[in-house]
């Protein structure tokens, strides 16, 4: 029987959930480039503007993914199975969400002059940045977990069911043995011989 490696599920639901939960949590600031915040601050951008703009928003995006995927990688394989202590694994997280959100906020200023919280500010910008990586990290763990607990049910109803397969097998193999005629022979001349003993 196949034994199947719940470590490495985990882990590969550990990095997808990393990279769903970022995904959806950026998708409803696209809408920032099309509202009508723009008009009011005389900000007026042209076609060519917001498609750099866009590009290197979903630039960002996936680069917080993988940042965001590649600790808890790291955390759920070498921190979590030690048992580290919350003394060390709470200051980690914090100081990589600071340097996440602050890396972040930074080079979109630079490199596109856009943050992601345009048009309200650098300071929300980076609470925003560093609220989503607290929420992250915490929430693709939470959802890995069940997501093991579901495939760890599934390989118990499977494990259940091929034992009962192969022990009615078994039965099936026992019985066609029993109704063999050498067998049944065998059967006979042992209860003849008991029977003459008496």
């Amino acid at each position: 029987m196949n034994v199947i490696n719940s470590r490495k599920y985990e882990i590969s639901f550990l990095v997808l959930t990393s990279l769903l939960l970022t995904l959806v949590s950026n998708l409803p600031y696209y809408s920032l480039f099309f509202n009508n915040f723009d008009d009011r601050l005389g900000v007026d951008w042209t076609a060519l503007e917001i498609a750099y703009k866009i590009t290197w928003y979903t630039l960002q995006c996936l680069f917080s993914i993988l940042l965001v995927s590649v600790f808890n990688y790291y955390w759920k394989k070498y921190l979590l199975p030690k048992m580290a202590p919350l003394v060390i694994t709470f200051p980690l997280s914090t100081i990589y969400n600071l340097l996440i959100a602050y890396g972040l906020l930074k080079a979109s200023m630079y490199f596109a002059d856009l943050t992601v919280g345009y048009p309200f500010g650098e300071h929300p910008t980076y609470m925003y940045y560093l609220w989503k990586y607290v929420y992250l990290i915490p929430s693709a763990v939470l959802l890995s977990y069940l997501l093991k607990l579901i495939v760890k049910k599934r390989v118990v109803e499977l494990t259940n069911a091929r034992l009962i397969e192969e022990n009615l097998s078994i039965q099936l193999t026992t019985l066609k043995e029993q109704i063999k005629p050498h067998f049944l022979f065998n059967t006979l001349n042992t209860l003849s011989g008991c029977s003459h003993l008496k």
